[in-house]
Order: structure tokens, then sequence, then C-alpha cells
């Protein structure tokens, strides 16, 4: 509750300084030369420019093909080496083997 006496003392005490400064002014020269120079100011409003979208989509794009890449390449890369074996049996065909045929010959015992 301290808080509120201090707002409360501040309060008045600006209240007072206000009543003690209202008798004083500045010299009426000063009050024109103040107002000249307000009334001679130029304001520049600054044109809002629109930047284009273009880039900001292509910048978004490249970077979706970008992570899609480094995800193939990443699974692609992290493929276990028998995988890549039986892929590559399955691309080209297995050559057939006669069957094997047993001789018995009596002179080869």
């Amino acid at each position: 509750m301290n808080c509120e006496r201090d707002e409360e003392i501040l309060t008045r005490g600006l209240q007072s300084l206000a009543a003690e400064m209202e008798s004083l002014e500045a010299p009426p020269a000063v009050e024109t030369k103040l107002l000249k120079a307000f009334r001679a100011r130029q304001v520049v409003v600054p044109i809002a420019t629109r930047r284009s979208s273009s880039r900001y989509w292509l910048a978004a794009i490249a970077a979706m093909l970008l992570i899609a890449i480094s995800i193939v390449a990443f699974r692609w890369s992290n493929r276990p080496a028998d995988d890549r074996r039986e892929a590559v049996r399955r691309e080209e065909p297995q050559p057939k083997l006669a069957p094997a045929i047993k001789i018995e010959d009596p002179a080869y015992r």
C-alpha cells in the first residue's frame, strides 16, 4: 500500500509545481521563433514499397527440394548392403544351371 501513498505525494508535488510555473512564460520572441520553426518543418512521408513475394516463394521451394533430396540421399546411403545385393539380383536374370549328373563308373572307384 506504500505505492499508493507515493503516487499521491508525487501527484500533489507535480500539481504544486504546475501552479507555481503557471505565471512564467517564455518571451514572445521565443514563442514566435518556435512556431515559425514548427510551421517551416517539412514532413517526409515514406512511400511504402511492396516487396515481391516471388523471391520468398522461390526460396521456399528451393528449401523444400533440398530437404526432399537430402532425405532420399540419407535413406539410400543408410540401406544395409544385403538389400543392395538383393536388388541387383532381382534386376539381373540368373543363369540356369544344368542339373548335376551322377556318373557311376566302376573305373573311378
